[in-house]
């Protein structure tokens, strides 16, 4: 299974499928995005990658602030749109932080 691009170009858009480029997976904390207007395109990193480390893309896309949006809508986003909940690190880490007991609360159910 692979995914493919929509670019938005002077003559409208369009869809391109690329036999490599399609088959990096989402993350929320992405390390390339893709740049050009699929004639040609090209993966560049964002980050300093390792030899050996995988290569993610945000299927949010990178300019329309889709990894500034809460948790919600971008579980929602990746759900309504291709199908699955994110499990990348950031998606855990922030998943973990919102179903952690309020320890406050608990303590202060102790004292009385």
């Amino acid at each position: 299974m692979s995914n493919c691009f929509r670019f938005r170009g002077r003559k409208g858009s369009t869809t391109a499928l690329f036999e490599v480029m399609s088959r990096a997976n989402h993350s929320c904390l992405p390390n390339a995005r893709m740049v050009g207007d699929g004639h040609p395109a090209m993966l560049m990193t964002t980050t300093y990658v390792n030899s050996q480390e995988e290569i993610f893309l945000s299927y949010g896309g990178w300019e329309t602030g889709f990894t500034e949006q809460p948790f919600h809508q971008r579980q929602r986003h990746l759900l309504d749109n291709w199908g699955f909940f994110c499990r990348c690190s950031r998606c855990q880490e922030e998943e973990a932080l919102q179903i952690k007991p309020d320890v406050t609360q608990i303590s202060a159910g102790f004292a009385a």
